[in-house]
């Protein structure tokens, strides 16, 4: 029987089962800590919204548009209505036109301008803005013969009156004639002579004079209703 040398024991190094706990637990942390949150449909919002502050930014934006729209208004252009014939063919009763305020700061008012002027005090009716087309300026003669205009004596071309003669029934007011003709006024210094194409239904320089440059509120140049007859004036 032969004997046989006992094998030397194994140097098994003994493992601290602890730390390898504790490192399981570190990445299980560091898991945690690394993943993506995961959106659960039954979490409530994290803050409602602020229907106060969102209603007052609101009625910022309103009250910032309405400054915009005075502001436009007031200085620079209007829309305007137009309540009569006066101006026909040109314009009919129930038209809007645009108005440009600032026509008249950068440059003069000139013939046959379509202009909205404040009411004179001795016009007739309550309507505070007469629409009416300039014929003369300051220094020029208007004169009516035959139905005719006459511009300085020369016959004034008016296509749009659609051939409507035009008279006077009366001593125009507040000319600067030195001998006051029936049918003849001098346009003061200052001021124009303004009459509607429909010179039949007008009631314009013809009754009530010229009117002060000063009192005109701006230029019609658009016609902006109804649709069908958009265009310049």
């Amino acid at each position: 029987m032969t004997n046989t040398e006992a094998s030397p024991p194994l140097n098994v190094q003994e493992i601290d089962v602890n730390k390898i706990d504790d490192v399981n637990k570190i990445d299980a942390e560091v898991d945690e800590n690394d993943a993506e949150p995961i959106d659960d449909p039954g979490q409530e919002n994290a803050d409602p919204p602020n229907l106060v502050r969102t209603l007052a930014e609101w009625i910022l934006i309103a009250i910032i548009a309405l400054g915009i729209s005075l502001l436009i208004r007031s200085f620079l252009m209007q829309a305007y209505y137009i309540p009569s014939t006066s101006m026909a063919q040109t314009l009919q009763g129930d038209d809007r036109v645009l108005v440009n305020k600032l026509s008249y700061r950068f440059g003069d008012v000139g013939y046959g301008d379509v202009i909205v002027f404040a009411r004179p005090a001795n016009a007739p009716g309550t309507i505070n803005d007469f629409i009416k087309r300039v014929i003369a300026l300051p220094g020029d003669t208007v004169s009516f013969a035959g139905g005719q205009v006459y511009v300085n004596g020369e016959p004034l071309d008016e296509p749009y009156v659609n051939g409507s003669p035009t008279y006077v029934n009366g001593r125009v007011m507040n000319c600067a004639n030195e001998t006051y003709r029936i049918d003849t006024c001098l346009v003061p210094s200052g001021m124009v002579f303004v009459m509607g194409d429909n010179r039949l239904a007008s009631t314009d320089s013809r009754f009530f004079g010229p009117i002060e440059m000063d009192s005109i509120v701006g230029r019609a140049f658009i016609k902006i209703w109804p649709p069908g007859s958009v265009g310049l004036l």
